[in-house]
């Protein structure tokens, strides 16, 4: 398990000459290296769910959380007795104005069906828009009342963000090859920046192998989980999954 000092500790070593220049900017390049970590694969350790609850008449369900990184699969809701109803993701306002009304009259609100990440304003961070108008009507129960469907939202959260003195771990300082990904691409970036260019070459290459076996384990951890079959017929549990 690493942390920010470890990790500039180590990355001093592999680069040796660390000019004052280079120095300031080793905690950039480390975060720089946990965004390409972060954006490379669907790690379980970033896997995380926002739950937010609408309210009837309202079309923004709320602002993204300030850790969002994607959504990563379908969202739903959940009626008063706890059935989850699955929802889909709109890709652009202008596929939510084919299929979704903006008459906000009660008559033509209905469950949510429908969600759509849109651009945000004074928070600076992007919104969350549930379609249709939600109505007040929903099975009212443990996780309903009336009008506040019960939205579950699945997301790639970022990483607690690592800094200067600090003790922050997270799932890339845990994961060994990830550690290993973070001090070698970082290293290679103060090589490029001291202006030795092969060294720097060579850490980065060494970078790329091991986050190319932490994405090879990462699919291994989770195929085992995935039961596909080629082919599905009549005689299927209607929980089969298709094959890919």
């Amino acid at each position: 398990m690493a942390t920010l000092p470890t990790i500039l500790t180590k990355i001093r070593n592999n680069i040796i000459d660390v000019p004052a220049q280079t120095e300031v900017r080793l905690e950039s390049w480390v975060n720089e290296a946990q965004l390409e970590c972060e954006a490379a694969m669907a790690w379980v350790g970033m896997d995380t769910e926002f739950v937010v609850d609408t309210v009837a008449g309202t079309r923004k369900l709320s602002a993204v959380p300030t850790d969002w990184v994607k959504a990563v699969s379908d969202p739903w809701y959940l009626t008063g007795t706890g059935k989850a109803i699955r929802m889909e993701w709109l890709p652009s306002r202008q596929d939510a104005s084919k299929d979704y009304s903006e008459d906000t009259s009660t008559t033509a609100r209905s469950s949510p069906k429908a969600i759509l990440e849109v651009q945000g304003s004074a928070s600076g961070r992007n919104d969350i828009e549930v379609y249709p108008y939600p109505d007040a009507s929903n099975t009212t129960g443990t996780f309903s009342a009336a009008g506040e469907y019960e939205v579950h939202i699945p997301y790639h959260a970022r990483g607690a963000t690592l800094v200067t003195g600090g003790t922050e771990t997270n799932f890339f300082t845990v994961d060994l090859d990830l550690q290993l990904y973070l001090e070698d691409f970082a290293s290679g970036k103060a090589l490029l920046f001291n202006r030795d260019y092969d060294n720097g070459q060579v850490w980065l290459l060494q970078a790329q192998r091991h986050i190319q076996r932490a994405k090879r384990l990462e699919r291994e951890r989770k195929s085992h989980f995935m039961k596909i079959t080629p082919r599905r017929d009549v005689h299927a549990s209607r929980r089969q999954r298709r094959a890919i």
